[in-house]
């Protein structure tokens, strides 16, 4: 079923058309019949569907100027931000953007440089004729659109460099530049749009994948790394909203993701420490002191083993030669293997009956005289 017909299914179906939640169940509708959201889907759905400009109009209201932040305050998830920002745009609704403020720890060089560049806003019109320039093999004019759009890769990459992540800001905001200059190969001017709206998506999208590839030990899938996000968002939305901890069915209602998809991306979102990490602060311990290696031997057992295995020798050694040869690779005292009775019946020539009763008769001999020593030690 294609994109268009699933939206139109969806809305066939709604019954409350006109809050966020139904943009927000729309979205989530999309995804679980694995729609890929990109900026051609939000275009789509405001030129082709009345109910949407609606519910976005009733949302944003008869307004001239908006505040990013406030827009940010009525979106339940990314998906409905940007749709309702590209509404702001195609209806001339001056967004607010916040102030970016430049982390200390950022590249000097890097900030200098940027604050060097003639960063002034371009209009529609300059945009416009900077693509058909560039369209035309004009480089210079691809280097003013990507300098013109610095400080909003800066911006977005802010979001991101700060949090449990601990993501270094100059890496972000590389990998927001890569976003930018697939947005400038993809962008069309004559579709009226403003390209820092474009541009936003291709940002994300460019540093979410970096994230995913590049913040964890392990590497998670970009489809369990999103849930993941969703999930966490879900988490804090959902506690604001209840002053607890959402149990995992309000959050597979509100995040319209399955229990079981849930659950799996819980189980894969776990932290991963180094062994030479420091335990408490204490340089002197980490965790390699307190974690068992499973796959070692227990010294206590290893010594009860080899004092067995010297009693039990001691004790076949009143056997005959043969018989004593017989136990030995029978129990794995020569090699570590215990021999198959017809392997052992080979090398001494006798029938696996053979080996058998004389394995029968040994043992008989060797309870014996386990009884006789343990008489001898409790007299003792």
């Amino acid at each position: 079923m294609n994109e268009k017909k699933l939206i139109e299914e969806y809305i066939s179906s709604s019954k409350n058309k006109n809050s966020l939640s139904f943009l927000s169940g729309l979205f989530n509708y999309l995804e679980k019949n694995s729609v890929i959201i990109e900026f051609n889907t939000y275009d789509l759905l405001l030129k082709e569907f009345n109910q949407i400009k609606d519910v976005c109009k009733s949302i944003i209201g008869n307004i001239n100027k908006i505040n990013e932040s406030m827009l940010r305050s009525y979106s339940r998830n990314n998906h409905v931000f940007k749709l309702l920002y590209l509404f702001c745009e195609i209806n001339n609704i001056e967004i607010i953007e916040e102030n970016v403020k430049i982390d200390s720890t950022c590249s000097n060089n890097y900030i200098s440089n940027v604050k060097n560049l003639d960063l002034r806003v371009l209009t529609k019109e300059e945009v416009k004729d900077l693509f058909i320039k560039y369209k035309n093999g004009d480089i210079k004019a691809r280097n003013k659109i990507i300098e013109s759009n610095l400080r909003l890769v800066m911006k977005i990459a802010k979001k991101y460099s700060k949090g449990e992540l601990n993501l270094d800001y100059m890496d972000v905001i590389s990998a927001g530049n890569e976003g930018l200059i697939r947005a400038i190969e993809s962008f069309d001017p004559n579709l009226g749009y403003t390209f820092s709206t474009y541009a936003t998506w291709w940002i994300d999208q460019s540093i979410t994948r970096f994230i995913t590839n590049e913040s964890r030990t392990i590497r998670l899938p970009v489809h369990l790394y999103e849930d993941i996000l969703k999930i966490k968002k879900s988490k804090v939305y959902l506690f604001s909203l209840y002053n607890r901890e959402p149990t995992i069915e309000e959050i597979s209602e509100n995040t319209g993701l399955s229990i079981k998809r849930i659950t799996n991306a819980e189980q894969n979102n776990y932290s991963i420490k180094s062994l030479d990490e420091p335990l408490n602060n204490e340089e002197e311990y980490n965790y390699a002191y307190i974690l068992e290696d499973k796959n070692a031997i227990n010294a206590e057992e290893f010594i009860v083993q080899e004092d067995n295995k010297k009693y039990l020798l001691g004790l076949i050694e009143n056997l005959n030669e043969r018989d004593q040869m017989i136990f030995k690779l029978r129990f794995g005292f020569v090699d570590g293997t215990c021999w198959t009775l017809q392997s052992i019946g080979d090398k001494f020539g006798l029938t696996r009956e053979g080996v058998r009763l004389r394995e029968k008769t040994g043992l008989q001999k060797l309870k014996k005289l386990i009884e006789i020593d343990r008489k001898k030690q409790t007299r003792k």
